[in-house]
């Protein structure tokens, strides 16, 4: 998870807000019509740039996306409605989080998970209580969510250790060897960004793991530079 900037809500939800008074929960309560929806979840898509606010897997916005309300309708059905509530999520952490409910948790566009959660590897690891109860909540590290990242993970770990290997055969007097580093080098920061960037599956996650080894990537570059 990582701290995103909330965007407005689309006017059809804005409407609905308005022309709706809920005065007891009931199922019937929440209804969108079609519109309504694909309204909803073009603006949180839009929002965390097509991936789950908690998980980070991106979703396909007509099969596995689903509106998650942070704070739960059934406890805070005047907030049904209530865009800054409203998340983008996929299947597994909307199922999880359910109508579950704690003060402590945070939401990622309120608060910057990052002051809770850190990863180390595939694991999120907590940093504060805050940060053990959502991930208690979202199951993030279930094995079989794990395994959903591995190929992200060990893809980025690959091309850093690739590099690294290429840097220690440079000999500076063989341009050759240089100019053979030098690209690596930049492959492999290209693809730090590409995978950090908003939008990527896991992009939190690569960048607390890999973050200080692209940045002495990067020295190794200007080194390479001057020969």
């Amino acid at each position: 998870m990582h701290k995103v900037k909330r965007n407005k809500a689309p006017q059809t939800l804005i409407k609905k807000q308005k022309n709706t008074i809920i005065k007891e929960y009931n199922k019937d309560d929440w209804k969108l019509t079609n519109k309504e929806r694909i309204d909803l979840l073009d603006s949180l898509c839009n929002m965390y740039s097509g991936c789950c606010a908690y998980c980070e897997a991106s979703l396909n916005i007509t099969s596995s996306a689903y509106i998650d309300h942070f704070r739960p309708r059934s406890l805070f059905p005047e907030l049904t409605f209530e865009y800054n509530n409203l998340n983008y999520s996929c299947q597994i952490c909307n199922r999880n989080k359910s109508d579950l409910w704690d003060e402590d948790y945070f939401n990622p566009s309120e608060e910057n998970p990052e002051k809770h959660i850190v990863f180390r590897g595939l694991l999120a690891c907590k940093l504060d209580d805050r940060g053990q109860k959502m991930i208690d909540l979202l199951k993030i590290n279930e094995t079989k969510r794990l395994k959903l990242k591995e190929k992200t993970y060990e893809g980025m770990l690959y091309s850093i250790i690739n590099a690294k290997s290429i840097i220690n055969l440079v000999d500076k007097n063989i341009k050759s060897t240089v100019e053979m580093a030098k690209i690596k080098v930049n492959e492999t920061i290209k693809f730090y960004n590409s995978l950090t960037k908003e939008g990527s599956d896991y992009c939190t996650m690569i960048r607390h793991n890999f973050k200080n080894q692209i940045q002495q990537l990067e020295k190794e570059l200007g080194l390479l530079e001057k020969y």
